[in-house]
């Protein structure tokens, strides 16, 4: 009996239907080893881990950075978002801790908008700040 469309359809549907269930099992197996292999929030090293003056400067230029770069403010989340992506490992609570520090600090050129977001102060407008503070 020679093969039909019809049964090279149906074979063709059936060896698709096992890749399809290998796939899916590779799947889950993948998503089961993720999950069991996470690093805990707690386990995770964290860059400002001593808080030290180097790593603290080193995520205020990223952020400066970032809001040059942008050209527009950032929501505290943008930025955190933003460090996360580029690998900087650093606790939620700790980098709203250091905005609100940056803030009130001329030198960063960092300042508070409407609405939550942050921005660099203009060259000019900075070195006027920085001489009433002086």
């Amino acid at each position: 009996m020679p093969d039909t469309i019809h049964h090279k359809l149906l074979r063709r549907l059936q060896e698709l239907d096992g890749v399809i269930e290998k796939a899916s099992k590779e799947k889950e197996h993948i998503k089961y080893v993720l999950k069991r292999f996470a690093p805990k929030a707690s386990d995770q090293m964290e860059l400002l881990a001593h808080h030290t003056p180097t790593a603290k400067s080193a995520v205020l230029q990223l952020v400066q950075t970032m809001l040059k770069t942008r050209a527009q403010p950032m929501s505290s989340g943008q930025l955190y978002d933003a460090l996360q992506e580029r690998g900087v490992m650093i606790k939620k609570t700790s980098f709203d801790g250091y905005m609100s520090v940056w803030c009130r600090k001329p030198e960063t050129r960092i300042i508070r908008k409407e609405m939550g977001k942050y921005a660099l102060i203009e060259e000019k407008k900075a070195e006027a700040s920085s001489a009433l503070v002086a």
